[in-house]
């Protein structure tokens, strides 16, 4: 069984620009995530690993360089475009405490089969 290509980066940047300074998160990644590889995402706080989730997920755009996942660049992806990728493929956990009562209102919902 071939281990196919799963999400390829390169040269990836993602920077905010706070009005005084600009805050890079993510400097000149290159990688490759494979389908049936375990891959762990891990950093100390601030390190910029739900930014990388974000990015590879689409729900956050590149400063720079290529997101490309199952051959899509991603970061080419009009909103629309990447909308319909997200229902279909992804599901990012956000790790965000204060969004656990949106996610009970939806789970709510969506168990009285309400979308």
């Amino acid at each position: 069984m071939e281990n196919k290509l799963l999400f390829k980066l390169r040269d990836v940047n993602k920077s905010y620009d706070t009005g005084t300074q600009s805050v890079h998160a993510i400097r000149n990644l290159t990688c490759d995530i494979y389908h049936s590889d375990f891959t762990v995402i891990m950093g100390s706080s601030g390190s910029g690993k739900s930014t990388l989730l974000y990015l590879l997920s689409g729900m956050d755009h590149v400063t720079s360089g290529d997101v490309i996942y199952n051959e899509i660049p991603i970061h080419q992806l009009k909103e629309k475009q990447l909308l319909t990728l997200r229902k279909k493929r992804f599901w990012n956990g956000l790790s965000s405490y204060s969004l656990n009562p949106l996610f009970d209102t939806i789970r709510k919902c969506g168990s009285h089969g309400k979308t």
